[in-house]
């Protein structure tokens, strides 16, 4: 996963600045922890050199490889599970009621059944109660908010999915939980890298500290199931042996088809050196997995997880998805991802059907990505035009529009007087800014190209895909079964009409898949843009078996 994807998911991520405190509490009597109102001071190289030495002794505790396990087996998704496990966001959460209500709506569909694992960051213990609150007024879930068990980490993600364990059997019969390593230190190295060709020092200094704060977020939530180990020990009396296996490997990109099979994307295979003898064989130590297979994530710069593209319920079944349908709008990045999704999404479909030809594989449509409507496309390339006269006239960027409030409390955007005049001068039969097609000859006549033409060579920096087949399978241990299926609100631009029948396709497959399953929408438009849905934010604890 790029960076950029990466960063944007962390809760309360630390700002350049406030590194200084991490460097000072870790170092003990090294340097004075700045009080609240002393005001941020760049780190010095020196600093840096000893924060580096500290997370290196750090990592050898928590991130050290540890020696292959007496493996029986790994767990498969559709195996008995007494919990579901979560990762909980709470400031961000009890800020955002779109997101609270995505999070009470899963647990709706899940307490009734089993019970819940919350893991919260350890700083956020204050707000817990404030959830509990929130949570014993909603009459879907106010009785059963104690079968919430609330776990105290450091996981900064809701991602639960990838930072969390998988989980396997010793043959003693222990719960072993695999820890993979989830930060690709390819990308922090290439980003400090990055950071340090600028020619201003303290912009090089602002710049990694900023990077050193968001890997410090990242390993609070990439040591997570060593928490969950504890908690399980604990407070559940599982028999559990933590094992942290040399692997880079998300949990969204790994699927069993059976004790010995299972599939990992491309992408997994590249962050461990592109080497398949090498990665093969850490999965057979590990893992006892005997035969890998790869498959092609979706295209574009997005999430490279298989937990988009397939799903597997049994030993015989896979959901595989069919190329998401969409209007290329002859914008040729647009056009080059539907070509791309439909090249990747035929090939894996032709594989399946090569090695795996006594399987049942039930297409389930995808729809259309998240791509800019055609006014965000304007509205980004007259931001770019409105910039570049910035520019030309010596005018920081963000005072190119000016927010005052009127006498009525009204909140009202201006153009910067310099810049509008120039505009009147240049181009005097502009009658308005926020008409579009006056935006459009402004686009054209100072980026130096008719509007279309940029709006043709345009490129999406992020794609994001809606997947049905990011759902989260429950088997109870009363063998009952229960399957969270995400779904998405069409958006202006969308057929109410294909995306009914997109869920109409996506509900047969299911029930062709599980007949017996009881099959619950979980509306995840609000957490998609986050590049996730509900298999990414859960996972199931298997029903110990001694």
């Amino acid at each position: 996963m790029k960076k950029q994807v990466l960063l944007s998911f962390l809760a309360g991520a630390l700002l350049a600045g406030t590194i200084v405190s991490i460097i000072s509490l870790q170092k003990g009597n090294l340097a004075e922890e700045p009080s609240p109102s002393s005001s941020p001071r760049f780190v010095s190289q020196a600093e840096l050199g000893i924060w580096e030495q500290i997370a290196a002794q750090n990592d050898s505790i928590l991130h050290a490889a540890t020696p292959p396990p007496r493996i029986e087996r790994m767990v498969a998704p559709w195996e008995p599970s007494e919990a579901i496990i979560l990762s909980m966001q709470l400031e961000i959460m009890l800020n955002e009621p779109e997101l609270a209500e995505l999070y009470i709506e899963i647990l709706s569909k899940v307490l009734p059944h089993t019970d819940a694992i919350a893991l919260y960051h350890r700083s956020d213990r204050p707000l817990v109660s404030r959830f509990v609150s929130l949570a014993e007024k909603d009459s879907r879930i106010g009785d059963l908010v104690e079968r919430i068990e609330f776990v105290p980490s450091e996981i900064g993600s809701p991602w639960i999915r990838d930072y969390g364990p998988l989980f396997g059997y010793d043959r003693s019969g222990k719960l072993i939980l695999f820890d993979t390593a989830y930060i690709d230190p390819r990308i922090q190295f290439s980003n400090i890298l990055n950071a340090r060709t600028s020619p201003d020092p303290s912009d090089v200094q602002r710049i990694e500290a900023g990077i050193y704060a968001d890997v410090e977020n990242l390993r609070g939530s990439d040591i997570s199931p060593s928490i969950l180990a504890g908690h399980l020990q604990v407070n559940r009396s599982l028999p559990t042996l933590l094992v942290r296996p040399p692997l880079l490997l998300a949990g969204g990109d790994f699927q069993l088809l059976d004790s010995r099979t299972a599939f990992v994307s491309q992408s997994t295979l590249e962050a461990n050196g592109g080497r398949t003898d090498f990665l093969e064989s850490l999965f057979r130590k590990y893992l006892g997995i005997q035969n890998v297979h790869y498959l092609a994530p979706f295209p574009g710069e997005t999430i490279e997880h298989l937990d988009f593209v397939m799903q597997i319920l049994d030993s015989q079944t896979i959901l595989v998805a069919k190329p998401p349908e969409f209007e290329d709008r002859e914008i040729t990045s647009f056009k080059l991802l539907k070509r791309e999704a439909a090249q990747r999404m035929t090939r894996n479909k032709a594989y399946l059907q090569k090695h795996f030809p006594k399987a049942r594989l039930l297409p389930v449509p995808t729809p259309p990505p998240l791509l800019p409507s055609e006014a965000d496309l304007l509205e980004a390339a007259f931001t770019d035009a409105l910039i570049l006269l910035a520019e030309e006239a010596g005018i920081e960027g963000e005072e190119v529009i000016v927010e005052k409030r009127n006498e009525r409390g009204q909140l009202t955007r201006t153009l910067h007087e310099a810049i509008a005049l120039r505009i009147r001068k240049d181009l005097p039969s502009v009658r308005s800014l926020s008409l579009a097609q006056d935006q459009k000859t402004i686009v054209s006549h100072y980026m130096g190209e008719p509007y279309e033409n940029l709006r043709r060579a345009t490129s999406e920096p992020l794609t994001h895909y809606r997947s049905y087949l990011n759902s989260l399978q429950i088997v109870l241990p009363n063998g009952k079964e229960l399957i969270l299926i995400p779904r998405y609100d069409p958006l202006p631009g969308d057929d109410p009409k294909v995306f009914e029948r997109m869920e109409a396709e996506t509900l047969a497959a299911y029930r062709i898949a599980r007949p017996q399953a009881q099959l619950e929408w979980i509306n995840c438009s609000n957490i998609i843009d986050r590049m996730g849905a509900v298999h990414c934010m859960t996972l199931t604890l298997p029903q110990h078996r001694p």
